[in-house]
């Protein structure tokens, strides 16, 4: 917590006979980040070319031969309408049959697969093939009928339009402003000419024709008034002939495509699965051949090495004795000073911080002398999206479709962290009077009930005083999430150990934000303050802007020291701007609260009040209407809203806090591991491992 998972990195000596069955353990086990070898010495690259190219054929064919098939089951998929969506993504998935897999080398596991792609391939492999020039075809009589639509008014068959020995004859679309002036200047450079507009209307079809020697100065023409010129399709008929004849050819062809989906959708009912099963195999098995590439060799021996997290060490060793029977080498060493940069970073953040490593990962994942900042963004990122949203009504909303649909849609995390910003969102509409607007608690409204329950346990962001509040209450965390900033970037002086310099110039940045908000207060009358808090204030923002002043310059070398002090004091304002940057809080607060004021306002007095004096079943009619509208209208309130708490609340993290500490430019920590979703691998005797 707080840092990544400590690295150690590997070196790793094993005998060449047991190269295969240590690779395919190692690879199961996900324990190890492989890097290159070098080959120094007697060491040698470990080759994989010949093995690698089939595996790699063989992993194309298959993937084609999956994605055809899943093309045809899902265009005969039925989608169903919008509520069965729903009920779908909130409903757990079946979870897929397991293939138990015994495939101990890469002979066996090519053969294991060709043995089930080889009878399907040759009808599938025809049945694409058609499919394919079929749409094609239809695909070009698209284009052709286009251009025959626009030669509908030519009253002669197409084939007295080809260029001669004496003649040449050009279609071309030139824009209708420019028509008359291209036959003015074509009928003045070229003669003899004949020049005839055959369709459009903002976009003409013009037909020109001249003796074959002028073609070159009708051609320039053309171009000089930026025509666009097409080619007669190679049909011999009236255009009107030729569209009947292309259209009986396109439903032709629509049969015959409809009819090769359907052979291919019978074939995905029967053998997809199967072939997602030997699709998952090769994929794997492609992967550790690439790995095997970044080994090296000796006669007798190969040589890993990588990264892998220290408190992993210990399985590898299990691994690595097991399947070689305690015939190896391994070797563990901390990075050096020097090696920072190359170590690879897993988060090892405990639930629920851990739903939050998603948001790291978007702006950088920390060097490995860093602090991870994700338990830290939990607290104050969702208390931000509440404020922003500070509606209860639709945090319970929120809440509910994040734990029950979104978890399951987009994944656990980012289910369930947008599951307590629905929570937090609870919170600040308790303490705000937020309900779907303040329809349970109208107030001096009085266009709904008067529910004490609903009324804003603290401040009402419309009543006369409560904008101010929410403003004060808005700045006050822009400042404590300032002062958290700082403290997190001395826990980083700390892991680079330099903690006394980080904790003179970022205690000096907490004590000048703390006692510097106090002393601006009052010196502007903005507050009270007796006479030892405005002492204890200037002291403290003194004592403050000294450590500041000082740390910069003992930060800093050479020449930049001298400008230390200025920085320091434009470094003031930075934080001024950045603090005032805290108000967007208030206004998405305030923008989500009218909105739904104004919602309810319409809705119930303006709207409501007219049609209950009407008669009873238009009354029930337009009543049904106003009802689903309000319904629709806070949905689009809640999303809108949602949208921009959650950008804005990303920005606050990701400008003002990590900009106090945070420079990322960590590479994430990708061990040389299986990913299974359909097969598992099983002992020779048939017991899953």
């Amino acid at each position: 917590m707080f840092k990544p998972a400590p690295m150690v990195r590997v070196s790793l000596i094993i005998l060449q006979e047991d190269l295969e069955a240590f690779t395919r353990s190692l690879h199961e086990d996900g324990l190890l980040q492989l890097m290159e070898c070098s080959t120094e010495g007697r060491l040698k690259r470990h080759e994989v070319r010949d093995v690698g190219n089939e595996v790699s054929l063989l992993a194309s064919r298959v993937e084609r031969m999956v994605n055809l098939l899943e093309e045809a089951l899902e265009a005969r998929a039925d989608k169903g309408g919008f509520l069965d969506r729903i009920r779908g993504m909130a409903s757990q998935p079946e979870p897929p049959e397991m293939a138990d897999i015994d495939l101990d080398s890469v002979e066996r596991t090519l053969r294991w697969c060709r043995d089930r792609v080889d009878p399907l391939s040759p009808e599938l492999d025809r049945l694409g093939e058609l499919l394919r020039s079929s749409r094609e075809e239809r695909s070009d009589l698209e284009g052709d009928l286009g251009l025959i639509r626009d030669l509908l008014p030519v009253r002669a068959p197409l084939k007295d339009f080809r260029s001669s020995e004496l003649t040449s004859t050009y279609f071309f679309y030139l824009p209708a402003d420019r028509v008359e002036e291209f036959q003015s200047a074509a009928r003045e450079q070229v003669d003899p000419v004949h020049i005839s507009v055959v369709s459009g209307a903002t976009r003409r079809m013009v037909m020109a024709m001249s003796l074959s020697q002028e073609k070159v100065k009708l051609l320039t023409q053309i171009h000089r008034f930026e025509g666009e010129l097409v080619d007669l399709p190679a049909y011999d008929g009236l255009p009107s002939e030729v569209e009947e004849e292309i259209l009986s050819r396109m439903k032709s062809l629509d049969g015959q495509i409809e009819g090769t989906t359907e052979e291919i959708h019978r074939l995905a009912v029967e053998n997809l699965q199967d072939l997602r099963v030997v699709e998952e195999v090769i994929e794997i098995e492609r992967g550790r051949i690439q790995a095997l590439g970044l080994l090296a060799r000796t006669r007798e021996t190969t040589v890993f090495r990588g990264w892998a997290a220290e408190d992993d060490v210990g399985r590898l060793e299990e691994v690595a004795a097991s399947v070689t029977g305690g015939r190896f080498l391994l070797k563990t060493e901390r990075p050096g000073d020097d090696e920072y940069t190359e170590v690879p970073i897993r988060l090892a953040n405990r639930w629920p911080f851990r739903s939050f490593e998603w948001i790291t990962k978007m702006y950088g994942m920390p060097s490995y002398r860093e602090v991870d900042p994700t338990p830290l963004l939990l607290p104050t990122f969702i208390v931000f999206f509440g404020t922003c949203l500070s509606d209860a009504g639709y945090g319970i909303i929120l809440a509910a479709l994040s734990f029950f649909v979104l978890r399951k849609a987009w994944g656990k995390d980012m289910g369930l962290s947008l599951t307590l910003c629905g929570l937090a969102t609870i919170l600040m509409g308790w303490l705000m009077g937020g309900w779907f607007g303040n329809i349970l608690y109208s107030g001096t409204w009085g266009y709904g009930p008067m529910i004490t329950f609903f009324k804003a346990s603290w401040k009402d962001p419309l009543a006369s005083d409560g904008a101010v509040a929410v403003l004060s209450l808005s700045l006050l965390m822009g400042i404590i999430h300032l002062i958290l900033g700082h403290v997190t970037a001395i826990m980083v002086y700390a892991r680079q150990n330099k903690l006394v310099k980080g904790f003179v110039i970022h205690f000096g940045w907490c004590l000048t934000l703390v006692f510097g908000s106090i002393f601006i207060l009052w010196y502007l009358n903005l507050t009270e303050a007796n006479a030892t808090w405005q002492e204890l204030s200037t002291w403290g923002m003194t004592i403050g802007i000294a450590m500041g002043i000082s740390g910069y310059i003992w930060d800093r070398s050479g020449a930049a020291r001298g400008a230390a002090p200025a920085q320091f004091l434009y470094d003031i304002l930075g934080h001024i701007a950045d603090v005032i940057s805290y108000s967007r809080l208030l206004a998405l607060g305030i923008s989500s609260a009218v909105n739904a004021f104004l919602i309810d306002l319409i809705i119930i007095q303006y709207a409501w009040e007219p049609i209950s004096q009407m008669g009873v079943v238009i009354s029930i009619l337009l009543g049904v209407l106003l009802a689903i509208g309000f319904i629709m209208l806070h949905l689009v309130n809640m999303g809108l809203n949602c949208l921009s708490g959650f950008v804005h609340t990303m920005r606050l993290h990701f400008a003002e806090y990590f900009g106090k500490f945070y420079e990322s430019g960590g590479d994430e920590f990708m061990p040389f591991k299986s990913e299974r979703t359909l097969t598992r691998v099983v002992t020779p005797e048939g017991a899953g491992s």
